[in-house]
């Protein structure tokens, strides 16, 4: 005996994921900045008071871009010795220390945030 069920879904209109998807991320933004800054390396805290991010939209839609606005920021990124005075979670490579800790925390808080677009 042989049992043929079709399942139908709501259709996802032409542009409507992509409008999710963008929505999703500029949510999730501010929590990916404070995430990385939990482990920004600081003395002053300068390094942390200066990370913006690019308004606007970009090509890559699946990605957030964050900026470290110091004369200094690339070495101190990829080399040296963090001080903990200031902060003890102070790390190299402090935006990859993040995604290693936040990461999955943050792909859901996206993928919730997709559905809940979809679902207005």
């Amino acid at each position: 005996m042989k049992i043929d069920v079709e399942m139908k879904f709501d259709e996802i209109k032409p542009g409507e994921f992509a409008k999710a998807l963008s929505l999703a991320m500029f949510a999730e933004k501010e929590q990916v900045r404070t995430d990385c800054n939990f482990y920004v390396r600081a003395d002053s805290w300068t390094m942390r008071n200066t990370t913006f991010m690019p308004s606007g939209t970009t090509s890559d839609a699946d990605s957030i871009s964050i900026t470290w606005n110091t004369d200094y920021a690339e070495r101190v990124y990829n080399s040296g010795t963090p001080s903990h005075d200031e902060n003890p979670n102070a790390s190299l490579r402090w935006a990859e220390v993040a995604e290693q800790h936040f990461g999955e925390t943050w792909r859901e808080q996206i993928r919730k945030g997709i559905v809940d677009a979809l679902n207005k």
